[in-house]
């Protein structure tokens, strides 16, 4: 049975989120952060009673001629998911680490809609998360990194996911899926 929940996770490996930046409205001030995964796969983890977590990371950067880019400091935002028995409902937990704000707790009663509310940040603007665009003028071409880190946590031998992920030199890690960095220009 605990082989049977360990070779459960390894479709999550190929199962990366895509993430998916846009503006949200005319005014160029707010964007929209989607991860695009595959959806069979979350389904698998919450009928299993896990916890499916996306992980959001944010940060502006400016092209530096001849050097590294420069980036500013992170912002995080964590959305989790998972299936209440009793209730019969979904438990969406919302929080951005580094305020001073408590987590925001909200309840679905259907997959899609509580799926549709963690994979998808709805319009931060870029000053809510504390950037600031005097720091970053437009003619030292300054984009929005963002990254996505997905995971179902629950009950798996954290053991054995280190052990498979030690021995296959990364390639395979059971527990998590990351999208790696990608850029959004916020030029006009």
């Amino acid at each position: 049975m605990f082989l049977l929940k360990i070779l459960a996770f390894v479709p999550l490996f190929f199962a990366f989120p895509n993430p998916n930046v846009n503006w949200s409205g005319g005014e160029h001030n707010a964007v929209r952060i989607s991860a695009d995964g595959r959806d069979e796969i979350i389904n698998q983890c919450i009928r299993s009673g896990l916890e499916v977590r996306y992980r959001y990371e944010m940060r502006i950067c400016r092209h530096r001629i001849l050097w590294a880019d420069y980036c500013g400091d992170e912002r995080v935002v964590i959305r989790s998911l998972n299936f209440d028995p009793i209730s019969e409902s979904y438990r969406v937990v919302i929080d951005r680490l580094g305020d001073k704000e408590p987590a925001k707790v909200t309840t679905a009663t259907s997959l899609e809609k509580a799926l549709g509310t963690v994979t998808t940040l709805t319009s931060p603007p870029l000053s809510s998360l504390g950037f600031n665009s005097s720091d970053f003028p437009q003619n030292r071409s300054p984009f929005l990194g963002v990254r996505v880190i997905a995971d179902c946590k629950g009950d798996y031998n954290e053991t054995i996911a280190k052990i498979s992920n030690f021995l296959t030199l990364g390639l395979v890690d059971v527990g998590s899926f990351d999208s790696g960095w990608v850029a959004f220009s916020l030029a006009p």
